[in-house]
């Protein structure tokens, strides 16, 4: 009885041992390593190549909205001329109903207003009803008012007599400028102070620089091709 029990227990040893061979080496050891298979039939990644980020010239900015008149810049501005309001407050509203009403002006008499922080926002440039009709202005008198019928009127608020005009006004007034300048062609011996043409008045202000814009106009301005 002991002897079937071994020779038993030897043949169901042997049947085991006989299928993990065939397991390991047999059919199922004939297939390919699954892993190995899914990594094969996955077809390679082409990533699409990054084309370079076209950066925008230094130079290059839009025209702000209200600075180009809807007939266009008309041929007659030579020259800029810069003032002061000489007033710690204000902007083109202000300023128009005192033309108006003091003044008994048609209208007011600068064709751009550069605020300081008061009425409008620090270094906001207002465009008035002139420069949008290209009318002549009504801000720098002369015998033969040339400065009124050929020169673009730009009035800083502030009294720059008392202090500077503000870093936002500067940055401003330079834009404001540069455009102009490229616009009607006029060069930087175009751009005049109100006092530096009349010698009737400090406008605008002893605190104010024309030398240091006009330097750093030297820099800015790469597009006046014709100047006067």
């Amino acid at each position: 009885m002991k002897r079937l029990l071994l020779v038993s227990t030897s043949l169901m040893w042997v049947g085991w041992s006989l299928g993990c061979s065939t397991a390991k080496h047999g059919v199922l050891g004939d297939l390919p390593d699954p892993v190995f298979a899914t990594r094969a039939a996955v077809a390679p990644v082409v990533v699409p190549a990054i084309e370079p980020r076209r950066e925008r010239p230094r130079n290059a900015w839009r025209v702000p909205r209200g600075w180009m008149p809807p007939s266009g810049v008309s041929s007659r501005w030579t020259c800029i001329v810069v003032h002061h309001s000489a007033s710690s407050s204000g902007g083109a509203e202000a300023f128009d109903r005192h033309h108006r009403n003091v003044r008994k002006w048609s209208e007011l008499g600068y064709h751009f207003v550069i605020g300081n922080g008061t009425d409008t926002a620090d270094g906001e440039i207002e465009v008035g009803s002139r420069w949008n009709k290209q009318k002549h202005g009504a801000h720098c008198k002369t015998a033969n008012n040339h400065y009124n019928n050929h020169g673009v009127g730009i009035c800083l608020v502030g009294n720059l007599n008392h202090h500077p005009p503000t870093r936002s006004q500067m940055d401003s007034l330079a834009r404001l400028v540069n455009f102009l300048m490229r616009e009607c062609g006029i060069g930087l011996n175009g751009l005049h102070t109100h006092g530096g043409v009349t010698r009737r008045t400090e406008c605008p202000g002893a605190r104010f620089s024309l030398a240091a814009l006009k330097s750093r106009l030297r820099t800015e301005v790469t597009a006046v091709s014709h100047p006067r």
